[in-house]
């Protein structure tokens, strides 16, 4: 097996995710959260898929170089704002670094960051197309006192790409304890997206750029619009494998109660989410090919159907339909509720990257199968035999070429006739 970050031979060797010197800097041993396992534990995170060149001298050098920021700037708790000086390149190639890293060990996407390999082993000039920000994560005031943010994350941040005009390969947020730092690689992006997605950031997050050719940058908790307990009740909201309703976690053999929500505080979950998915086209090879969205955690409410995909016959959901948007390099799925239509089960304003052939072969399955689209949980990437619905796609929309594909057929609940909202 190749280093992931060299392509190299070699003997591969243990790297973790978050620096030694950010575990040895907290006070106390703390839970790492994995989306992959769906479960919390008390081991450090770790890969084991980078060679002893990559991980100790050139990735090496670059948390040798962190260390030393952190020493300085990131290990104090910060309540007012904080002048930051730094080399920008080598700021920026440490997070990203991070990041890979932790979408490699817990269940991310590490495909959209491999293309910046080079660049975070110091071999290459860094792409244009990348966008950093600096954004503060202020305490909170919660059950008569203050909690201050000692955690370690890397999160993905879901952008309403179609709202913005722009396409990106990524934006994920690393936060250390106080101090977040953001990435995003645009897709043929241009100063004005740039522009766009930078006032976003500011309107959404209080995030600022920080400009190429800077040296230093002020992290400023006056103009920051997240908060430490909120944004944990955001999240709480959302996850419901990180944050169960009773708020106890299993950690090897013992239940573990989470100390990030306010006391005797009730997580209500979000209904519409923005879901990690893949779409995907897949079938027997001696048969018509099917489109699916395969979810990562696909929601109770959509399991409705399990059946073989050689199947003759695959009966149609009454629950769920779709609306598909073709963006330049990115599609577009809204997955529409029967019951309201104005309240999507999924509206994806993130989008997922396709190449044009995967898209052609993805729109021509969905049409091949009379405008059906399949749903499946991950496992299906491991043995593509079951899935768990079939829905009605209303609205195939592609602006490059005009196209403009509507179902035939209204998609019905329990009998009675729903009219189709306008994509």
């Amino acid at each position: 097996m190749a280093c992931v970050y060299c392509d190299g031979p070699g003997k591969l060797t243990r790297e973790h995710v978050y620096p030694q010197f950010l575990l040895t800097a907290s006070p106390e041993q703390g839970l790492f959260y994995s989306n992959s396992a769906k479960g919390y534990f008390e081991a450090d995170a770790v890969v084991k898929d980078t060679c002893g060149n990559c991980n100790h001298n050139l990735l090496g050098a670059l948390d040798a170089y962190a260390s030393g920021l952190h020493a300085k700037y990131f290990a104090r708790p910060l309540a007012t704002s904080r002048t930051v000086s730094f080399e920008f390149d080598r700021l920026l190639r440490w997070v990203l670094k991070v990041t890979y890293n932790a979408q490699r060990a817990f269940g991310g996407s590490p495909r959209t960051f491999t293309h910046l390999r080079q660049y975070m082993l110091g071999h290459c000039d860094r792409p244009s197309s990348l966008v950093f920000w600096g954004a503060v994560m202020k305490r909170s005031w919660v059950d008569g006192g203050w909690k201050t943010p000692r955690d370690y994350r890397s999160s993905d941040i879901r952008l309403p790409e179609l709202d913005l005009g722009l396409e990106v390969k990524f934006c994920h947020m690393l936060t250390i304890n106080s101090f977040c730092f953001i990435v995003a690689d645009l897709i043929a992006g241009d100063n004005e997206a740039r522009h766009r997605l930078s006032q976003f950031m500011a309107y959404q997050l209080g995030a600022k750029e920080i400009a190429f050719d800077a040296e230093s940058f002020v992290f400023d908790a006056d103009v920051s619009k997240m908060d430490h307990i909120t944004h944990n009740i955001r999240q709480a909201e959302q996850n419901a494998h990180a944050y169960p309703i009773n708020q106890q976690v299993q950690v090897g053999n013992k239940q573990v109660r989470l100390t990030r929500l306010p006391e005797n505080h009730v997580i209500r979950r979000a209904r519409i989410r923005d879901s990690k998915h893949y779409l995907v086209t897949a079938g027997p090879a001696d048969r018509k090919q099917h489109a699916v969205i395969v979810f990562s955690e696909l929601d109770a409410g959509l399991r409705e159907l399990e059946m073989d995909l050689q199947a003759n016959t695959i009966p149609l959901s009454k629950r769920c339909y779709a609306s598909i948007k073709r963006g330049t390099t990115k599609t577009y799925v809204t997955l529409h509720d029967p019951f309201e239509p104005g309240a999507p089960h999924l509206a994806c304003a993130t989008g997922t990257e396709q190449s044009d052939r995967n898209w052609k072969m993805f729109k021509a399955a969905i049409i091949a199968n009379g405008n059906r689209l399949l749903l499946a949980e991950a496992s299906f990437l491991k043995h593509p035999t079951t899935i768990c619905n079939a829905i009605d796609v209303i609205t195939i929309q592609d602006d490059r070429d005009g196209t403009d594909v509507k179902s035939p057929v209204e998609p019905a609940c329990d009998g009675e006739k729903m009219s189709s909202p306008s994509n």
